[in-house]
């Protein structure tokens, strides 16, 4: 780019730009926008920077046709911009994606020519993914409303021109990336020894959960007082005493994971093309840069459009799914079938879902494609038909994936302190790993859709075993393809042990009178973990997922192979079932006592289940077992402790205990296991008579001090009122009225 001293080049603007015949020509392997469908613009996007704040489109454009020339009007086709009001920067979007870098050169290389009404130089840069965010921002409606439901809407992929928003987010780097800057996008607290990780943890669910419970509960609470001041109808409660105390909600000293070094035993890898750096010479200096790209599978660590990275620099990957890494990128090296690609939905291989145990030796790999004669994407002649090839390279893929052993590659860990991360547990991780792994299971996973398939998508089975076991505590469960199974199994060791100890706090001397009601129950591993530890004799367990209450009914018979265990699982929404079937267990086995554990994905529970949990007075212990308390756990435990109302009826209950559990060590993430017991309808009723009986000495004294008020002085002038406060204890708050 040129600087503002040189001297002014003449205009029309002459530029080095491949011919028109040139751009025209293409391979078959490089799809232009012409024959293939656009499903998304980003490509096609340019950025305008140095603009001026107060400058409209029409600024901009007046800008663009005073350095465009007539014989590149052919050639460059503006088919939209957008200058948003206070943004120094505009979008202009190309009917071509070759035209971006004629447009990008004709800018940059003409900088005397391309200044704003100050002088500014504007510069083009293409547009990524991460400015495509900024350009997707709704309004503040929208923004309110994805606010309610944070991991369900920011999933959603929509490209939106018309609503712009000023709000910034930290631009994300795309190309290499370094070891270090891969570990601080995945495992961020990867520098902080474990006791700086937990403390950082604790104080987070203090403040972001326990803190913002009470928060949205008080909230429910003067919602109610101000529609009881609209509506004579709308009776009056208190708050509750338990609410308004300091330490409402007592979180406990969060419990560390056993294994702090390479404990998942799931991971999920993208198939995409992962950048190379080499050494180019700048000015005599070697100095990195991006110049090629390879087929491989990674993390994507910098988006969708941002290429995949190695896994091998991540500490709590294991070791087996890097190797698997290893032997995929080989074999992409030589497949004549490219990876999916995201912007334009062509390609085929997608993604890899790999699932590891130490403890049976077995590992399940599922890889997902899209269909072999072109996805959403595809060209209209045929040249994205990768049918000829796919039978031929599935067999072979499933060869090298079964031919040997998994191997063990060297790992980049270079300023990662080992003895920190491996822990006290360190012996016994590497007991566990004596044998190397082979992989038992294959499966392929068909999917044409744009997104993400459901748990439900079928699978098509094609070596080794139908399933995979694991060993968890004393019990060995059956995991299907699509079936959800915590990815620490020593973390969740510690984790289900805290439910047995919320379990056994109220569960009677007799335990089979004990009915658990296991909602959104998987593959049942918390229910028949609590059945198999004594502490209850029935268990109800419920799953909208039907192949997971197949799991779960498999597993109740491996762990008790003569019929023992008394456990039944429905496969159906829970509002649904829930009064009928504990109806029936009460009736049929005579329980005094039923306490309810849910574990719901990070959307957390349906309103719904909540209304049935709430309604159904039987259930006076609540185990709310969260993998996202600073969001949805917050929401639903909110609704559970709010006052009755017509959506939710029902005694509320009180959160009695909160026990943090990290799972996930060196990430942001956080396992919370919430205790929620039935508030006592005899201690809400007296709370209420003890705020009524306040509210009517207030208004006796506040008679009294009006009657005070209206006397008069010597001069006949109104005594001036004396501002007294009046003190009322309410909920465990004091409330100052003025009279």
């Amino acid at each position: 780019m040129s600087t503002a001293t040189e001297q002014p080049q003449p205009s029309p603007p002459t530029v080095a730009v491949a011919p028109a015949s040139t751009i025209a020509t293409r391979t078959d392997d490089q799809p232009s926008a012409s024959d293939t469908p656009i499903l998304s613009k980003t490509n096609r996007k340019v950025m305008l920077y140095n603009c001026l704040k107060h400058d409209r489109a029409k600024d901009v454009q007046k800008i663009i046709n005073r350095n465009i020339s007539p014989d590149f009007d052919k050639k460059i086709v503006i088919q939209k911009l957008r200058k948003p009001c206070g943004n120094s920067w505009a979008i202009v979007t190309l009917q071509e994606e070759e035209m971006v870098q004629m447009f990008i050169d004709l800018v940059n290389g003409n900088s005397s020519d391309w200044t704003n009404k100050r002088g500014g130089i504007i510069r083009a840069d293409r547009q990524d993914q991460d400015d495509n965010d900024n350009d997707n921002d709704n309004d503040n409606d929208e923004r309110t409303e994805r606010t309610r439901n944070d991991d369900k809407k920011r999933s959603i992929a929509v490209d939106c021109d018309d609503n712009g928003s000023s709000r910034k987010r930290p631009k994300v780097k795309h190309g290499f990336l370094s070891a270090d800057e891969v570990r601080d996008r995945i495992t961020p607290y990867w520098r902080l020894s474990t006791a700086e990780q937990l403390d950082k943890k604790q104080k987070e669910m203090i403040r972001k959960c326990s803190m913002s419970i009470i928060k949205e509960i008080k909230t429910v609470f003067r919602t109610r007082e101000k529609e009881m001041k609209r509506n004579k109808h709308v009776k009056a409660i208190p708050m509750y005493e338990w609410v308004g105390k300091r330490k409402a909600i007592n979180v406990d000293k969060i419990i560390s994971s056993p294994t702090q070094f390479e404990y998942r035993n799931k991971c999920e890898l993208t198939f995409g093309y992962r950048y190379l750096q080499s050494q180019a010479t700048v000015g005599g200096n070697p100095e990195p840069s991006v110049d090629a790209k390879i087929p491989a599978v990674g993390y994507m660590t910098s988006g969708w459009s941002g290429g995949v990275t190695k896994p091998h620099s991540c500490p709590n990957t294991p070791t087996e799914a890097c190797g698997v890494a290893d032997i995929l990128d080989d074999f992409l090296s030589s497949s004549p079938i490219p990876p999916y690609d995201p912007k334009l939905h062509v390609g085929l291989w997608r993604c890899v879902t790999m699932r590891f145990s130490h403890r049976t030796n077995q590992c399940m790999i599922i890889v997902m494609h899209a269909p072999s004669k072109g996805g959403a994407g595809a060209k209209e002649d045929g040249s994205d038909d990768y049918s000829e090839y796919f039978e031929s390279e599935r067999k072979r893929l499933i060869k090298v994936l079964t031919e040997k052993p998994i191997p063990l590659p060297q790992r980049d860990y270079a300023g990662v302190d080992m003895t920190m991360i491996k822990g006290d547990n360190a012996e016994e991780d590497s007991a566990e790993r004596k044998a190397l792994l082979k992989v038992t299971s294959i499966f392929f996973q068909e999917y044409g859709g744009l997104s993400a398939p459901g748990p439900d998508h079928p699978v098509e089975h094609m070596y080794g075993n139908d399933y995979m076991e694991e060993v968890l505590g004393k019990c060995t469960f059956q995991i299907s393809p699509g079936a959800f199974f915590q990815v620490n199994t020593r973390g969740a060791e510690t984790l289900y042990n805290v439910v047995v100890k919320q379990i056994q706090q109220i569960a009677p001397s007799e335990p089979e009178k004990v009915l658990l009601l296991d909602v959104c129950c998987g593959t049942g591993t918390i229910g028949l973990t609590c059945i198999k530890e004594g502490v209850a004799g029935r268990l109800l367990g419920v799953d909208v997922s039907g192949p997971a209450i197949k799991d779960a009914k498999i597993n109740a018979l491996k762990n008790w192979p003569d019929s023992s265990c008394s456990a039944h699982f429905v496969a159906s929404r829970a509002e649904l079932v829930l009064s009928k079937e504990i109806r029936i267990a009460r009736e049929k086995y005579n329980v005094t006592n039923i306490i309810a554990v849910v574990d719901p994905a990070r959307d957390g529970l349906h309103p719904d289940v909540i209304k049935t949990l709430r309604a159904t007075g039987m259930i006076q212990r609540l185990i709310y077992v969260s993998c996202n308390p600073t969001k949805s756990l917050v929401r639903d435990a909110a609704m559970l402790c709010a006052p009755p109302s017509k959506k939710y009826p029902g005694v509320p209950f009180y959160i009695s205990s909160a026990s943090p559990v990290d799972m996930f060590p060196m990430t942001l993430h956080c396992e919370m296991v919430m205790t929620f017991d039935r508030l006592n309808e005899t201690s809400a009723s007296e709370e209420k008579e003890k705020k009524q009986s306040a509210s009517a000495k207030a208004s006796e004294d506040h008679e009294i001090v009006m009657t005070i008020g209206d006397q008069r002085n010597e001069t006949g002038a109104p005594e001036e009122k004396k501002k007294q406060s009046l003190i009322l204890i309410a909920g465990g708050e004091d409330e100052v009225v003025d009279v």
